[in-house]
């Protein structure tokens, strides 16, 4: 009777170590996920910090540009009184100023571009700190 207790509380014992060893790999393993996705959610925070730079700056030449296009119209108002008597020094200074429209328009395009970029990195760092918060939570 003590031998088949004694094997009995062997085989428990062995399987309470097991057992112990699996919910210790478990817990490593969770762990190490939840170091992995804060790592990845820093660089998406960092990620999405550069955007915001960027955006930022592309905010700033957008200005610039504007302000470059006020001074462009003023010029434009002097240069009319003298396309009476020069036509041709009129066309050439209308193709510059529909390239320069034109290239103020792709900047705009680009900045909105830049724009809708961070919301997406904003909402995928979101949504990182989500994931590591449910496992570190």
């Amino acid at each position: 009777g003590f031998a088949v207790v004694a094997d009995e509380v062997r085989t428990l014992a062995q399987r309470t170590q097991e057992a112990t060893q699996e919910i210790n790999d478990m817990i490593a393993r969770l762990q190490d996920g939840s170091k992995n996705a804060v790592g990845v959610m820093a660089e998406g925070r960092k990620q999405a910090e550069l955007s915001v730079e960027q955006a930022l700056k592309a905010g700033e030449s957008l200005q610039a540009i504007t302000g470059g296009i006020g001074s462009i119209s003023a010029m434009n108002e002097q240069i009319a009184a003298a396309v009476e008597q020069q036509t041709a020094a009129a066309d050439s200074i209308s193709r510059t100023l529909h390239s320069m429209g034109d290239a103020s328009a792709t900047g705009a395009t680009q900045a909105s571009e830049l724009g809708r970029l961070q919301k997406e990195i904003q909402n995928t760092a979101q949504e990182l700190e989500n994931i590591v918060n449910r496992y570190v939570g």
